[in-house]
């Protein structure tokens, strides 16, 4: 991984709608995002983190380099959408079932779990993943911040038509499946509950 200057990256990036540490750039001969942190014991926790989440091999977007001085890491763009000169990204709830990649999406919630307890990460919820060409990817991985119980992906919180669309998509399912691998008592089934009620 490279260290290099991003501030002028930042500054000619494109505004994401819903977040205001997250830049992304289509005009470095390939799109990336850049993320800008708080704090040096951010950054420092970013790189760390995501040395782990590649270790378990749980799919992430690629790092490319980093900015020590600028607290700035540049990604590989994973899910982002343009319309016109607004630019969103596609996440949990924008998610669309392939058959051929259900074994391999099951995999990715059976290992997002197990990080999230063995972690204690209760803010793993449905905006901490991307969705791009029938695949989950994780995002935001550093422990330690907000209450979503584990195996529930803040699911209760969603809106009306994407619950019914995840259950569309067959997501409870597959969600099902990856909840079934762990003991009862590690994983919370209120997300499952949340995606399987009568909207």
């Amino acid at each position: 991984m490279i260290e290099e200057d991003l501030s002028a990256a930042w500054e000619a990036g494109e505004d994401i709608k819903n977040t205001s540490s997250v830049k992304y750039c289509d005009n470095l001969g390939q799109s990336v995002v850049i993320k800008k942190v708080n704090s040096q014991e951010d950054f420092e926790n970013h790189i760390s983190y995501y040395k782990k989440i590649i270790q378990r091999e749980i799919r992430t977007p690629e790092m490319f380099s980093t900015d020590k001085k600028h607290l700035m890491l540049k990604f590989a763009s994973v899910g982002m959408e343009k319309n016109g000169d607004k630019v969103w990204s596609k996440t949990l709830v924008n998610f669309n079932y392939k058959p051929e990649k259900e074994v391999s999406n099951i995999a990715f919630l059976v290992r997002a779990i197990e990080y999230a307890a063995d972690e204690d990460w209760t803010d793993l919820h449905a905006g901490n993943i991307l969705f791009e060409d029938g695949h989950l990817y994780l995002i935001d991985y550093v422990p330690g911040r907000g209450r979503h119980k584990i195996g529930s992906f803040g699911l209760a919180r969603i809106l009306p038509d994407e619950k019914a669309s995840l259950k569309k998509e067959m997501f409870d399912s597959l969600l099902e499946k990856a909840l079934t691998k762990f003991p009862s008592q590690l994983v919370d089934y209120s997300g499952l509950i949340t995606l399987r009620e009568n909207i």
